[in-house]
């Protein structure tokens, strides 16, 4: 029985995915997700690793400029082994919006509402995103940043023909990066995944 996979179609960005009430479908529907994926996964240029302009977190209860967060949470992942309680709270308030928006603004008030409900569509935020999310399942294997992780590469790939070539070969990198993921947990719960 052949499926697909369905939540990395459509414009993710207008429409967003609800995830609700998906039904179980075993290793058939983990090999959809890995087809879908490797069609997003032809790489036109070297992919380059992230590499952040520095950036200091905010503190918490300020107006945040997400590129700028980003930037700054990823500094944190790529120099410590373990991200420190500011990151980690940082980390902790994207996942929850975007877990509750499938969105990424370009910038959040003081209680981390979206300044502008309709600046959203920046495709490089949800790359870096992805970026940040992907390092910081690499520093811990915690299975909310994956979990983010695959619904923002969902996004991306739904969107991908809207990427730059760099941003795309970025994309390659991160396809390879999830699949990686994917499978040390699969095989964590004895579900064997094709490589």
């Amino acid at each position: 029985m052949s499926l697909e996979y369905p939540y990395a179609h459509g414009p993710l960005l207008d429409d967003r995915q609800t995830y609700f009430y998906s039904d179980y479908q075993g290793l058939t529907f983990l090999k959809a997700w890995k087809n879908d994926r490797q069609t997003a996964r032809i790489s036109i240029a070297p992919a380059p690793a992230p590499n952040p302009m520095v950036r200091e977190l905010p503190i918490p209860g300020a107006n945040v400029v997400t590129a700028n967060l980003l930037e700054a949470i990823l500094t944190v992942v790529l120099r410590e082994s373990e991200l420190s309680n500011a990151a980690q709270f940082w980390l902790a308030q994207l996942i929850k919006k975007f877990e509750v928006t499938k969105r990424v603004h370009s910038g959040y008030d003081s209680t981390f509402k979206a300044i502008d409900r309709e600046d959203h569509k920046n495709l490089e935020l949800y790359l870096r995103l992805a970026e940040v999310l992907e390092c910081a399942v690499n520093t811990n294997l915690a299975l909310s940043s994956l979990n983010c992780m695959l619904k923002v590469m969902d996004t991306l790939c739904a969107l991908r023909q809207g990427l730059s070539e760099v941003q795309r070969a970025r994309l390659s990198r991160l396809v390879d990066s999830e699949r990686q993921f994917v499978n040390i947990i699969t095989q964590r719960v004895g579900v064997p995944l094709i490589a």
